[in-house]
């Protein structure tokens, strides 16, 4: 049996990390050690590891049950939707968004779904979603706007183009004419709804994205 065993040491699933072989069982079926990242720590079945059927210590499920006693009516809202799919393209590593996100240190700086609401309220019009400013930064309320889906699409360094003074460019290379960070451009177009020349005009001091203060 032990020549066949699949060493799951330093594996992760979901939020569990294995720590080692459980030394106290001696079965056929090995069960390994396990911290949730919660800090809670308590063996399971490597196959229930392996096959995705055991994916936390049973925090995941105690915080989809308090959430749905708290606000059974929000937890069915299309900004509940938005809020649960950043979880989970960010924290699952089962899901298939996952590589882009969380696998790239994108994180969500919502633990609960009333702190994103108390951040960014209701979405404007069905067609609204959620877009991140710098797409290589995380979900939080210094980067994140309300946008229509339809402009989620240009939303990339390379398709936002702006015609200024008869001069046609991207976003990152108005970013090198003017010398305006290109989060700052991004952040007065999609948030701030800025016109092309006042983006492109208005003098800047520092901004902290860590911290969401400063002047845009």
């Amino acid at each position: 049996m032990d020549r066949k065993l699949i060493d799951l040491t330093g594996k992760t699933f979901g939020r569990l990390t294995v720590l080692r072989r459980d030394p106290n069982n001696h079965g056929p079926h090995p069960y390994w050690e396990c911290e949730c990242t919660c800090g809670t720590r308590k063996s399971f079945n490597g196959q229930n590891l392996r096959t995705g059927h055991t994916k936390s210590c049973g925090c995941w499920l105690d915080e989809i049950r308090e959430a749905r006693k708290r606000e059974p009516a929000l937890n069915r809202t299309p900004e509940y939707r938005i809020w649960h799919g950043m979880l989970y393209r960010c924290r699952n590593p089962h899901s298939p968004s996952f590589k882009d996100y969380g696998a790239r240190g994108i994180t969500v700086d919502w633990s609960s779904f009333e702190d994103f609401l108390a951040d960014m309220g209701p979405r404007p019009t069905p067609q609204h979603t959620i877009e991140r400013i710098d797409n290589n930064s995380s979900y939080s309320k210094s980067n994140c706007a309300w946008i229509p889906k339809g402009a989620q699409a240009l939303n990339t360094r390379r398709t936002i183009n702006w015609t200024f003074q008869g001069v046609t460019q991207c976003i990152m290379a108005w970013a090198q004419t003017t010398g305006i960070d290109h989060r700052t451009l991004r952040c007065r177009y999609f948030k701030l709804g800025w016109s092309v020349e006042k983006i492109l005009t208005t003098p800047t001091r520092a901004f902290n994205w860590r911290s969401g203060k400063g002047r845009h």
